[in-house]
């Protein structure tokens, strides 16, 4: 009963709301509170995570390397897709010749030498790889193909492509295929002196098959041809003379350290920095550091590495190869604030690398007799190593980070923007807050040099006791517009210690912000 009434008189409400016209708009206004952003910032965000470590008291560590020679030696030996093609006839004029079953149709010795510009090489083994062939018999009679590579071996077997080809014609030949895996093979490279480079001893032999039918009929200007392909061999190890190559690095790396650091300066102690050169090839070597620079790309700064520590051409001598079992020769620089710029490189906070390096193989020419060797596994390398624990004091040192605005799209209003931040590092700093495209243009600015208190140390220990701030701004209706999604929050905080206090950075350091819009906006209809 009271469900049908109330239904009745909304019926009566909507057709007298119908029946009555409006000249103006109605409109009000009203309060409105809703989250606009959100975020934490920790060192895990600032710095890539492959960048950091954490010892054990807690304490991060920057730890990077970065190879200064990334030069491609491998290529001295590698081999590339090669074909070899020949075409044999039979030492015979005219014809037709009748060939019983197991007569010698073929034989050949020869040496191919294959094209390697870069090294002169005498042996080789190969990790993986594969070879294929194709034999052409235009003779009519059914033969018996065997082709022997006697350097070619696998555990002292040498290897044979061996086919058994039915008769064809001149016009019409038959075609045989195969393939063998070239895995763990053994390359010499000696030819049939054994004395040669880079080239392969081959035999042939030909013969009406033994168990043929028939006879073959065979005129003296028939032929079998033999292509065989080498493809994708990939060089476990590799001897020879590699030759005199002058290899340059001019580039700028970057490794994406401090990405989100924009500013300021740091002062940190305990650098183990080190230029360490391992050489695991047999080839003597000259580097030449001619610069590295470091480059902060957000600031413009930019340092060159200076030390007494670095000589002018470092020469490095070849490994030893004792029975598979390389040997390798060190040569190691450690660089720190007596004998480097290094505290200074490093305090410009870089996030890229600018290198000019030189390498020179065998500066002295052929002085192992054609056996220089190389396992492309183990390489030349020179390398920055660098552990650099957070133990720091800061001036001006600016983090930022962007954002994502959580509303879709807000009304034109007026209001305040109210910024709750809770700050577990051990320094205070000041804030700024701006509102961003996704290209990074600035569109408002909303918050500039807002304090923020520093986190506390507890008594005995590096926890720290966060401390939150409250910081009100502001908003008006222009900022509500452009508070929405396609948008960012861009958050700059620059950190400051306490007169040079040295501080230790922990994972458990963080700066917590919550942006929350308190607005009153006008909402009309007609």
């Amino acid at each position: 009963m009271h469900s049908s009434r109330f239904a009745f008189l909304c019926v009566l409400l909507v057709i007298s709301l119908c029946g009555c016209k409006r000249e103006e708009p109605t409109s009000w206004e009203t309060d409105a509170l809703f989250p606009v952003a959100y975020g934490t910032l920790d060192f895990w965000d600032l710095i890539p995570d492959s960048l950091l470590e954490v010892d054990s008291d807690n304490v991060f560590h920057l730890v990077f390397e970065q190879n200064l020679t990334d030069f491609d030696l491998d290529s001295l030996v590698k081999i590339p897709d090669t074909t070899i093609y020949k075409s044999f006839s039979p030492p015979l004029n005219g014809g037709p010749f009748i060939l019983n079953p197991g007569t010698t149709v073929i034989t050949l010795d020869e040496n191919y030498t294959m094209n390697l510009p870069a090294a002169e090489l005498r042996e080789i083994e190969v990790k993986s790889g594969r070879v294929s062939f194709e034999i052409r018999n235009y003779m009519n009679g059914q033969l018996k193909v065997l082709y022997n590579l006697p350097g070619v071996t696998k555990d002292g077997v040498g290897l044979t492509l061996s086919s058994i080809a039915p008769a064809g014609t001149g016009e019409n030949p038959n075609v045989q295929t195969g393939e063998i895996s070239l895995d763990d093979y053994h390359f010499d490279l000696g030819g049939l002196s054994g004395f040669a480079f880079n080239t392969l001893a081959a035999t042939m032999l030909v013969q009406v098959d033994p168990a043929a039918p028939v006879p073959a009929e065979i005129f003296g200007d028939d032929s079998v041809t033999i292509a065989i392909t080498f493809h994708e061999p990939v060089v476990r190890y590799a001897r020879g003379y590699f030759g005199q190559h002058v290899y340059e690095l001019s580039d700028t790396i970057n490794f994406g350290s401090f990405g989100a650091i924009s500013g300021g300066q740091l002062d940190i102690g305990a650098i183990d920095f080190s230029i360490d050169i391992d050489n695991y090839v047999g080839a003597d070597a000259q580097i030449t550091l001619n610069e590295i620079r470091a480059i902060h790309s957000f600031t413009g700064a930019s340092l060159v590495l200076a030390s007494d520590a670095i000589p002018d051409v470092i020469n490095v001598t070849r490994a030893l190869d004792i029975n598979g079992w390389v040997q390798p020769t060190y040569n190691s620089m450690a660089l720190d604030e007596q004998n480097s710029n290094i505290d200074e490189f490093i305090e410009i906070i870089p996030n890229a690398l600018g290198l000019d390096v030189s390498v020179v193989v065998n500066p002295l020419g052929d002085i192992s007799a054609g056996n220089d060797f190389i396992y492309p596994d183990q390489p030349l390398s020179a390398v920055i190593r660098a552990d650099l624990p957070l133990c720091l004091s800061a001036s001006g040192l600016t983090i930022s980070d962007t954002l994502e605005i959580s509303n879709a799209e807000a009304p034109p209003a007026s209001g305040v923007l109210k910024i709750y931040v809770e700050n577990g590092f051990p320094f205070g700093g000041v804030l700024n807050l701006a509102i961003v495209d996704k290209s990074g243009t600035i569109l408002a600015e909303l918050a500039a040099d807002q304090a923020l208190g520093s986190g506390l140390f507890q008594a005995g220990s590096n926890e720290v006791i966060s401390v939150n701030s409250i910081i009100e701004v502001e908003l008006n209706a222009e900022d509500t517009q452009w508070l929405q999604s396609a948008n960012r929050l861009l958050v700059k905080v620059e950190f400051g210690t306490d007169q040079g206090e040295v501080v230790k950075i922990t994972p458990q350091h963080f700066l917590d912000i919550r942006v929350v819009a308190d607005v009153t906006a006008e909402v009309s209809f007609n």
